[in-house]
């Protein structure tokens, strides 16, 4: 069955009216959900969000002065530059970096429109406008302390940025494409790729002096670009291109324990806490010798790569399942987990548009849109960039939203044919593609992680960060929740078992520990949550010795975990062991630097050693 695409009128025009309404709407939606939030664990800094809080430590010293660092970046840079700015001008605000990026997605939907309306025309560019405005995942991540934003904002701008290359030559313009295409390669390395991808598109598309426009454009994004590996080098006097977790990233996603997400891999997580300066230490030591950070890199990168050649057919059934994935309409979680925030919020639940609902109208429109391919060409090369970098290492739901918007436009050119076909009163082809986008919808509801474990940790992290703030009462509620979907978790009970010391509930604590115990008894792997939550009994009973011989005991079965030799060092320094107790905090800040504890206890510590 063949369908021609209606020859679209092109705008000429700019709709002032159009981009400020846009705008205005996208802003004040976006601020009204993070004022909202403003005592939710989404915008509460914490040491549960894994990347969140590395970045806000990294921003707090840019923002100190320290502007070039003194080791290599380990993740992306741009982001933590980014906040740190923010944080010097609005005084560490973590709301005016909501704010800010409010204003960024308010500013990213006016591209989009721009961009949809330039491509075919001005209704379906608001149609696309509307459906990112009440996108919830969209929105989730504007709230959140992660690049999604900026990612989404720089994607868009350099998509809008090439098409205008399209009319005539600026060098200006060149420049200004340049440098926006550069800062997105520093955010997403994987876009270099889209350099390639880029000399089709001017031969077919570009009009005036396409090769000298492509080369000068190489030559500001790669200007941008160098500026990473050049201070790399200077601080680090190794080359590395862009981050030294490009390996470990790509052996995330390509190991005998993958599922196609990001979990826990041995033996680069040995904790369940895992923070990025634990990671940088376990990926940097290679056979118990610290490496250099381009060694360390490259010998994850071919693990990754030996398991390939050795597991051709369960690789290809790896490709397989993160395909899948990537077209799955769960949000699979990495440090906020949207599920657990949409419960908390009125605005989430009203912006109803999922990605299940885009990705289906999405594919047919993308099947629409091979007939005028050359018009929608670029917008295929950001969704195949994105697609393929879910490929070659793993599958989250941070990672995917930005291809959320290219989606949009081929799903409104679908949503348009379907409108034109109807008002044709061609009701079979109608009902024909009404069945297409339903089975397509179906394929992305296939159960194909468990739901199950992650809306678990999602209400013990809420949990956490509540703890954190001593909201005790809030943090007891998130642990019931998580229990009722997995009562027999020792972290869970360990955690509200913390809850109930501080809120001086010692009947009810006692009562967990015993439940850990248990749960000891009957998995082994469960041990050390039982020495833990002793330790802690321990200490709130006055019980300092034996709450020293529990975290030995923790500290024997992992050694790896900053926070728990930090809680040991601090129960000697109760019982006056002071020479133990600086070894602890020692070992602490070896795992974690940035232990602001640890910092603040090796402070008190040393006076006392030297006399």
């Amino acid at each position: 069955m063949k369908y021609k695409l209606k020859k679209e009128r092109k705008p000429k025009n700019i709709p002032y009216f159009s981009i400020i309404t846009v705008f205005v709407l996208t802003f004040l939606i976006r601020l009204l959900f993070v004022l909202t939030m403003r005592n939710n664990a989404l915008s509460i800094i914490s040491r549960y969000t894994i990347d969140s809080i590395h970045y806000h430590e990294w921003a707090l010293q840019i923002a100190q002065g320290n502007w070039l660092g003194n080791e290599i970046f380990f993740l992306g840079p741009f982001y933590a530059y980014f906040l740190g700015i923010i944080y010097a001008i609005f005084n560490n605000s973590v709301l005016a970096v909501q704010i800010i990026q409010s204003i960024l997605a308010g500013l990213s939907c006016v591209f989009l429109y721009l961009i949809t309306r330039k491509i075919s025309n001005h209704r379906n560019g608001i149609i696309a406008s509307i459906i990112y405005i009440f996108s919830g995942i969209l929105m989730f991540y504007t709230g959140a302390l992660l690049y999604v934003e900026v990612n989404i904002f720089f994607s868009l701008s350099l998509a809008y940025l090439l098409l205008q290359i399209q009319d005539n030559f600026s060098v200006k313009r060149l420049i200004l494409t340049g440098i926006v295409f550069g800062l997105l390669i520093i955010i997403r390395p994987e876009f270099i790729l889209l350099l390639l991808l880029l000399i089709p598109y001017f031969i077919v598309k570009v009009k005036a002096k396409p090769v000298l426009q492509f080369l000068l454009l190489l030559i500001f994004t790669l200007a941008i670009v160098s500026i990473i590996p050049l201070r790399n080098y200077k601080v680090g006097k190794d080359f590395v291109p862009f981050t030294a977790h490009s390996g470990v990233n790509f052996y995330y996603g390509n190991n005998p324990q993958t599922d196609g997400t990001w979990r826990p891999t041995y033996p680069l997580q040995q904790t369940p806490d895992i923070t990025i300066e634990q990671l940088k230490y376990s990926s940097q030591r290679i056979d118990g010798n610290l490496v250099k950070s381009s060694e360390a890199s490259n010998y994850w990168m071919k693990k990754g790569l030996d398991f390939i050649k050795e597991n051709p057919v369960r690789y290809i059934k790896l490709l397989g399942r993160k395909l899948l994935l990537f077209i799955n309409g769960y949000e699979i979680p990495s440090n906020f987990y949207f599920y657990q925030t949409r419960d908390d919020s009125v605005i989430l639940k009203i912006a109803f548009i999922s990605f299940a609902l885009i990705l289906p109208c999405a594919i047919l429109g993308i099947a629409l849109s091979f007939k005028k391919w050359k018009d929608y060409y670029l917008i295929h090369a950001f969704v195949f960039i994105y697609l393929v970098s879910s490929l070659v290492f793993y599958v989250l739901s941070r990672l995917r939203a930005p291809v959320i918007p290219f989606l949009v436009i081929f799903a409104v050119l679908f949503i348009k044919e379907l409108w034109l076909r109807f008002k044709d009163r061609k009701f079979k082809k109608v009902l024909v593609l009404i069945i297409l986008a339903g089975l397509l919808y179906g394929t992305t509801q296939l159960n194909l992680i468990n739901k199950h474990e992650f809306d678990t940790q999602g209400y013990i992290q809420k949990g956490n960060i509540y703890q954190s703030i001593r909201n005790f009462p809030q943090s007891v509620d998130a642990y019931n929740k998580a229990l009722a979907l997995e009562s027999d978790n020792a972290v869970t009970r360990y955690s509200l078992l913390q809850s109930f010391i501080s809120m001086n509930r010692p009947q009810q604590a006692q009562a967990e520990l015993q439940k850990i115990l248990n749960l000891a008894v009957t998995n082994p792997k469960n041990q050390i949550y039982a020495h833990l939550a002793q330790a802690r009994f321990s200490i709130a009973q006055r019980d300092f010795i034996r709450a020293a011989q529990e975290f030995e005991q923790a500290v024997l079965i992992n050694p790896h975990d900053a926070e728990t030799q930090y809680l040991l060092g601090a129960v000697y320094i109760t019982l006056g062991r002071t020479n133990q107790a600086l070894k602890q905090i020692q070992k602490t800040l070896e795992l974690n630097p940035n232990h602001a504890d640890a910092q603040r206890a090796l402070q008190m510590l040393e006076p006392n050693i030297q006399k």
